[in-house]
């Protein structure tokens, strides 16, 4: 009988020593992460896809005969194009137009009062093509952007933003991209070309983010803001897509 006994010990504390090395080994081979005070978790990958459409082909810009230009503001010259702020007769307006060889072509309103200091003329590229940029004001608060192709033909009118833009190659294919942003707290959609055809995110990126504002920054990265709180989320695009910044 005590042998007995005797036998049954020993088996129980074998098993015991087995249990503990399996733990040890377990342990070894998983090591449990006990996070640090402060430490930030790492971000879930996210790739968020941007559907685009088409901007809708504007008409021909309309030639203007002397008789309706009332005050000729301003003339500049940008790399041999001649581009023109002038009032119109029969309103206070600012407008702009392109003059080619004698002929002046409306291009539309690009402010209003009597100063014209704030309207910005500039030449840039575009889809590896030349085009001229004409930033104003249709408001207190409200920017409008003119891209016009420049021919020596006749101009033709890319697009019309009622928001402030910058031009970036976003994604590194050798093509700039155009970020319009407007209203407060700011809103932001990406023009892009595809097959040579200008085309807008059909949602904005606030919309696709669910943030209540969305900027683009020096490092070409989307700052999403997603609450009075100030939490935030950087973003980059590429191939039509949002990605979360590491």
């Amino acid at each position: 009988m005590l042998r007995i006994v005797a036998v049954l010990m020993v088996s129980i504390l074998v098993c015991a020593g087995c249990s503990d090395a399996k733990k040890q080994i377990n342990t070894q081979q998983n090591p449990i992460h006990t996070p640090v005070q402060g430490e930030t978790p790492a971000p879930k990958a996210e790739l968020l896809p941007i559907k685009f459409e088409k901007v809708p082909e504007y008409p021909p810009l309309s030639k203007l005969g002397s008789i309706q230009i009332s005050v000729v503001l301003q003339v500049k010259v940008v790399d041999d194009t001649k581009v023109i702020l002038f009032n119109m007769v029969g309103d206070d307006l600012i407008h702009s137009g392109i003059q080619v060889n004698s002929e002046v072509y409306h291009i539309g309103n690009i402010g209003y009062g009597k100063s014209f200091d704030y309207v910005e003329i500039s030449k840039i590229r575009l889809n590896r093509s030349p085009f001229v940029k004409i930033t104003g004001a249709c408001g207190a608060a409200c920017h409008i952007t003119q891209y016009v192709a420049i021919d020596n033909t006749a101009p033709k009118l890319l697009l019309v933003a009622e928001a402030g833009t910058i031009e970036k190659d976003l994604n590194g294919d050798g093509s700039e991209e155009i970020i319009a942003s407007a209203s407060t707290p700011t809103e932001t959609d990406i023009y892009n070309f595809q097959e040579q055809i200008l085309h807008k995110s059909s949602s904005s990126l606030n919309q696709i983010l669910g943030a209540l504002s969305v900027v683009v920054n020096p490092n070409s990265e989307f700052e999403a803001f997603f609450n009075k709180d100030a939490v935030t989320k950087k973003y980059r695009y590429a191939n039509n897509n949002l990605t979360l910044a590491k």
